[in-house]
């Protein structure tokens, strides 16, 4: 049965007939599965994006009981599962903890990666598990693809979780093979290292390098990610600002409320008064108002403030959508919107 339902997954096979059908025979026999057969079958239905609640309950019990018989690939399946259909399920995330901590040293480079990740989506932060993670990685770094590298780096940052020998380790794996990075893990190794406060100039030199090169395969994300890095860590490397300026103000129509927000707080912070994209980003945070959280709107503001930019049909239109919304806003962003 759940030979079946992976191979559904595999090939991105959806029927939802199907797919119910198997459900229901695999409830009904969940105590018969062995750990891999648990794992596969929480897997495939996460791959599929099928959200079965009282299978994903089944699975969870029976795991649970059987997570002591389960190896590396099962507990990071198992872990990648539920992360991704966002079921935090705290019984059974402290027992992968624990039989991840013990299988540390036999744990493939993918299985670490995807365990790390697990916890970060659904912003898990279990310090002993990453402390146990960074300190088995870290050595064994070079065999590391350059997904399972960025999404290491991703996971740790995304729980604020700085490990230095571990990014350490990331950067000396990452800096000599950014040849086979995707546009999608160099802005998110930029993003990572950033969000952790772990100034590499080496690494961004030759993330800037690569970018560079690249930079009409970015997209929105990728764009606005790699600019408010390097605006982060104060690195003003005009070939590459200049690119990725040129790049969004072609793609703002792709861009969220959040890539908006962070394009021009980057210039601000880098002091880089670009008023061509900051028209540019002021239509689209026009059109895009209403989808714009009381963090952004704060960081606008005071983005195009900083500029010394008064933009007035912005402004108007940032006011009117303010109020609702100011009981979102901290004290940082209070103080922005008052300063600005």
């Amino acid at each position: 049965m759940w030979n079946t339902v992976w191979a559904m997954a595999a090939i991105c096979w959806k029927d939802p007939t199907l797919l119910e059908s198997i459900a229901a025979r695999a409830r009904s026999m969940i105590s018969e599965f062995a750990p891999w057969g648990l794992s596969n079958t929480a897997w495939s239905f996460a791959k599929l994006e099928v959200c079965d609640v009282p299978l994903r309950e089944a699975i969870s019990t029976e795991a649970l009981r059987k997570i002591s018989a389960c190896g590396g690939q099962e507990i990071a399946n198992t872990a990648w599962a539920f992360a991704t259909l966002a079921f935090v399920d705290l019984p059974l995330l402290d027992a992968i903890s624990a039989a991840a901590r013990r299988q540390c040293a036999d744990l493939g480079p993918q299985n670490m990666a995807n365990t790390a990740w697990a916890f970060a989506k659904i912003l898990v932060c279990d310090e002993p598990l990453l402390t146990a993670l960074a300190a088995a990685a870290s050595p064994r770094l070079e065999d590391f693809q350059p997904p399972e590298l960025t999404c290491t780096a991703w996971a740790f940052a995304r729980q604020l979780f700085r490990n230095e020998p571990l990014m350490a380790a990331i950067s000396s794996a990452a800096v000599t093979n950014l040849t086979q990075y995707l546009p999608q893990n160099l802005a998110i190794t930029a993003w990572s290292f950033a969000m952790l406060l772990c100034k590499d100039e080496p690494l961004m030199d030759a993330i800037a390098a690569a970018a560079l090169a690249r930079i009409q395969q970015y997209q929105a994300q990728e764009l606005s990610n790699t600019v408010w890095a390097f605006a982060r860590f104060m690195i003003v490397d005009s070939p590459l600002i200049h690119s990725i300026s040129c790049a969004a103000l072609a793609n703002l129509n792709d861009f969220t409320c959040q890539n908006l927000t962070n394009t021009a707080w980057a210039d601000a912070v880098l002091l880089l008064l670009d008023r061509p994209l900051l028209a540019a980003i002021s239509a689209q945070s026009i059109v895009k108002m209403a989808e714009a959280g009381g963090q952004n709107l704060a960081n606008t503001v005071w983005a195009f403030a900083t500029l010394n930019v008064c933009d007035k049909p912005l402004m108007h239109a940032m006011a009117a959508e303010a109020m609702p919304k100011s009981m979102q806003w901290d004290a940082q962003a209070l103080a922005n919107i008052a300063w600005s």
